[in-house]
């Protein structure tokens, strides 16, 4: 089976650096970011926001914006468990 591709790589440790991973309302952790392509804020609060296409563990999450259609992969270079990577995939 064919792993779909992304369309943009985000590495989750820069964005943190560079002050673009928002702060939720609801959690008050820093876990949503615009989405690259069409700017709409993509939350693992807010599943109407995202819809999941794959996920490995201790590798990375891929995600698609469901306004834009745009896949992108989140990628983390620090310890994957603390990562808000494991927020966005959703429970089965």
């Amino acid at each position: 089976m064919k792993k779909p591709s992304a369309d943009f790589v985000l590495i989750l440790d820069d964005l943190k650096k560079e002050g673009k991973l928002r702060i939720s309302p609801i959690s008050r952790e820093a876990n949503s970011f615009d989405c690259p392509k069409c700017g709409s804020v993509i939350s693992p609060e807010n599943p109407e926001s995202y819809s999941e296409l794959g996920y490995e563990d201790n590798a990375f999450a891929l995600v698609q914006c469901k306004r834009c259609k745009a896949k992108i992969k989140l990628l983390t270079q620090t310890d994957f468990s603390l990562s808000i990577c494991r927020q966005y995939r959703k429970p089965k």
